[in-house]
């Protein structure tokens, strides 16, 4: 058994050195390589650290729901015409403040999560587990301000006709429109491009509490697989600077409950195969911006018309010329083998539009 100051950890603490001057050669503990997180995040060790995560996509696959991405008529044309969706700096969201939560929670239970991953980790090193957590902490600022998010809403059968009131309120604007993705290609999509995509946790106080309860005992419980699968310092510090990351990004207030949500997150300084890096400007603030392609070609191609299962025309000051310009948007990306029928594929809700207040 090798101590704290084995060279393993060692290496791993000179991640977070505060001035180093090479940080351009340094590893970025948030940018996850991507066979390595494969490996070190099989399906056993998915369902030993995040239980309900796990549970909850198992239950998201087996009810065969789909993904709605809610938001203004002129940003889902954008997204249909570059065929690529846009994550903004969570920083930049206007749920922002939830990471901030989800951070202050994950901190009350700091002596709960260090001795938990202590012990699974005690084939590798002693308190191996405490230095995850400090190289999280010291890096937390990063984490917040440099991580980028996709947000998609769970979407059933009960949302087809109207979609959601409370979403339109969020992101509709005056022109609301629900991109509805057929969830296992855009899932598969994610995985390709090497990012996280993970349901939030909605919490309070106590279920917190007791959400974190169940994932010690799963961890417990979970000892002879994680001693197999994990075998280095580097394989167990991924393994659980990934958790803490998820644990703290997809995590919100329970009253947020009825979003459904879903998170694609990049993590800093990572840089995902074929996303494009730029930099767009929302009302008066200029954000750095990835765009990731709704496409992928190899075995099993993936196009945009193949993850594009209808479009939903919200509240709307200008429905009929909305419906317009998705037509001849969304047209041009058919062909004779996949017929495009505007009255299959796009829905007009008809929910009035409610004017501000003055």
């Amino acid at each position: 058994m090798t101590s704290l100051c084995g060279k393993h950890v060692v290496r791993a603490a000179m991640v977070v050195a505060p001035n180093s001057n090479h940080d351009e050669n340094r590893s970025n503990i948030f940018a996850i390589d991507r066979e390595k997180d494969l490996a070190c995040m099989s399906d056993d060790l998915e369902q030993i650290f995040s239980p309900i995560a796990f549970r909850q996509m198992q239950q998201f696959r087996d009810s065969g729901r789909r993904f709605a991405y809610y938001t203004d008529a002129d940003t889902a044309l954008k997204i249909i015409s570059g065929e690529k969706l846009w994550l903004r700096k969570s920083q930049c969201m206007n749920d922002s403040a939830e990471l901030h939560w989800g951070l202050s929670h994950l901190s009350r239970h700091q002596e709960r999560i260090t001795a938990a991953l202590n012990q699974a980790f005690s084939h590798i090193g002693e308190d191996l587990g405490t230095a995850i957590w400090h190289l999280f902490m010291a890096n937390e600022w990063k984490f917040r301000w440099n991580s980028f998010v996709a947000c998609v809403s769970e979407h059933g059968p009960e949302d087809d006709r109207f979609g959601r009131l409370s979403m339109w309120r969020a992101y509709g604007r005056n022109s609301g429109v629900a991109l509805v993705f057929h969830a296992d290609k855009l899932m598969r999509l994610f995985q390709m491009r090497g990012q996280w995509a993970s349901p939030v946790f909605y919490a309070d106080e106590d279920s917190f509490s007791d959400a974190v309860g169940e994932w010690e005992r799963s961890v417990r419980d979970g000892t002879m697989a994680i001693r197999a699968h994990l075998t280095t310092a580097d394989d167990a510090i991924q393994s659980g600077l990934r958790w803490l990351a998820a644990a703290t990004i997809c995590t919100k207030h329970r009253a947020f409950e009825e979003e459904r949500e879903w998170r694609a997150i990049i993590a800093p300084d990572a840089h995902p195969a074929d996303c494009e890096r730029f930099v767009h400007t929302f009302g008066n603030t200029p954000q750095v911006v990835y765009s990731m392609p709704l496409n992928c070609g190899g075995a099993e191609p993936v196009r945009l018309v193949d993850l594009l299962e209808r479009i939903i025309i919200g509240p709307c000051q200008f429905p009929a010329e909305v419906f317009d310009a998705l037509v001849h948007t969304l047209r041009p990306k058919y062909n004779e083998t996949t017929q495009f029928s505007e009255w299959v594929k796009i829905h007009d809700s008809q929910i009035p539009l409610r004017a501000n207040p003055a």
